[in-house]
């Protein structure tokens, strides 16, 4: 968990003003710099985001709720393999500080990993920001920026003005004749159990063949092919990238891993989420598949975990009933004045002398 922080929060960073003139003076420059594999993504704190869980950029410019940031120039800057968003611009919501003349110049950008972040990344934008002479490669074109529409041209509009002038961002020409599909969604349980059905928290590999069905081949490096399975319910798993070319009239299954949740779930796989492939994938509604998945509930008694040594102890799952109630053990709604009856699943998850140990279901009232 790293990243580049230029915060407003610190007296250093909130620049100068005039005396008398009620007219900003020149801030502070930043020069030459490089940033490598850093930013992080927001997420339950200690696994994911910085100390309090929220996602920060590899390079993060906020006005705090402090001070305005005024006048700070960002000079040649080339940011790495970025976790999260490369460049985060904004302020804290709900105060009246601003980003007051941010300048950044030569920003060069070359990888964005995460799938939901972006190469400049706005949130809450007050004041005006100035961006010139920017390159960005190695970033589906979705994922430039989240904000005037997924374009960096110059806006102005809800407190902000931006003003762009020598963006350049990286995207391979359309190769002409090559037209890629979709075909054959499958899955699979990632378990030697013996046991067919899919159950809650099984760890499931979800796979499609995606073809290219021309006499033209798609060349590797420079066209990255991926997937993304899209649930009903709104979550999304993608494939990774798959750059090694598709010869005319072959094709590849391409994998994404899927924790189950019970109940039934319609996924549709999508090829080029991003669009970055452009015309070179099929438009006749053949670069989709649709499946339907129906997941047992899985009780206490056969959760799946995974052996791990040095842990004693872990618990699986907390699930209850109401005391007089006919209804299952489940996480269902509980009112005031009920009697609970609370299950827990708890195991030994070591490998002891070649025996997988389990510690039984635990129960009781409150």
């Amino acid at each position: 968990m790293c990243w580049w922080s230029i915060s407003s929060a610190a007296d250093g960073f909130q620049g100068q003003t005039a005396r008398g003139s009620g007219t900003a003076a020149e801030g502070i420059d930043f020069e030459n710099i490089s940033i490598v594999h850093c930013a992080c993504v927001a997420g339950e704190v200690g696994m994911h985001g910085d100390f309090w869980g929220v996602d920060e950029g590899a390079l993060h410019i906020e006005a705090s709720s402090h001070y305005s940031l005024v006048n700070p120039c960002f000079n040649d800057f080339d940011i790495y393999d970025s976790r999260g968003n490369a460049v985060f611009i904004g302020a804290n919501p709900g105060n009246s500080h601003i980003l007051d003349n941010v300048t950044l110049s030569g920003i060069n950008i070359h990888g964005v990993r995460d799938e939901n972040s972006y190469a400049f990344y706005f949130e809450n934008p007050k004041g005006s920001a100035t961006i010139s002479d920017i390159t960005v490669d190695d970033v589906d074109v979705s994922q430039v920026t989240n904000a005037n529409g997924g374009n960096m041209d110059s806006f102005s509009g809800n407190e902000f003005t931006l003003t762009t002038t020598g963006v350049e961002t990286s995207r391979p020409i359309e190769i002409a004749g090559v037209l890629l599909r979709l075909n054959c969604m499958a899955l699979s349980r990632n378990s030697r159990d013996g046991v067919t059905e899919i159950r809650e928290g099984d760890n499931v590999t979800l796979s499609v063949r995606v073809e290219n069905n021309s006499a033209t081949p798609l060349p590797a490096g420079d066209y990255p092919v991926r997937v993304a399975f899209r649930f009903a319910d709104g979550s999304t798993v993608y494939t990774g990238k798959y750059t090694d070319g598709l010869n005319a009239n072959n094709g590849v299954i391409l994998t994404a891993d899927w924790t189950a949740k019970a109940g039934g779930h319609t996924v549709t796989a999508v090829l080029d989420p991003s669009g970055s492939l452009g015309a070179m994938v099929a438009g006749d509604g053949s670069a989709t598949v649709e499946k339907r998945i129906n997941v047992q509930s899985g009780t206490l008694e056969n959760l799946p975990y995974e052996p791990t040594s040095g842990v004693d102890f872990k618990v699986l799952d907390l699930r209850w009933r109401r005391e007089g109630v006919d209804e299952p053990v489940g996480k269902g709604p509980i009112n005031v004045g009920d009697r609970i009856l609370f299950s827990a699943a708890i195991v030994k998850p070591a490998r002891l002398h070649g025996r997988l140990w389990r510690a039984h279901t635990a129960s009781w009232c409150m």
